[in-house]
């Protein structure tokens, strides 16, 4: 049998932070089963919120969207960094997901967990009946 990773039977928890909390503490993410994590936020008046997710709460431990680009391309499977210290680029621009939805509407956050593999999805509205993951932002 070969030898097993230091911490590979570690139970990790995800927490959700974003302009929804004017990037100010966060949210957890409560398992939902089968490796899926989810949390809710609403939409404000922007219309527009980001959000990046936390390993463990820990800021050097950040999943986020790899590449950037422009917020009127919807890319809903850009595929998922970290968790590690990349959230935050060189010149201080968060590295984030932006999710486009009427004021005062559900977003609910989905995080799938296989291993060490994520990925991220979002759906609107009461019932999820909508597809919210707009693009990749980087957000200054």
């Amino acid at each position: 049998e070969a030898p097993k990773a230091i911490g590979h039977d570690a139970v990790h928890r995800y927490f959700l932070t974003g302009s929804f909390r004017h990037w100010e503490g966060s949210q957890e993410l409560l398992p939902a089963g089968d490796g899926t994590f989810e949390a809710r936020f609403r939409m404000g008046p922007a219309c527009v919120e980001r959000f990046q997710v936390l390993r463990d709460r820990d800021e050097q431990q950040v999943l986020y969207p790899a590449g950037a680009v422009g917020e009127r391309d919807p890319q809903p499977d850009v595929p998922v960094m970290g968790p590690d210290s990349g959230g935050i680029g060189p010149d201080g621009a968060r590295r984030c997901w932006a999710v486009r939805g009427a004021m005062h509407e559900v977003a609910t956050v989905r995080l799938a967990v296989v291993g060490s593999e994520y990925s991220v999805s979002v759906v609107l509205g009461a019932e999820g009946s909508r597809n919210g993951l707009l693009a990749v932002a980087w957000e200054s």
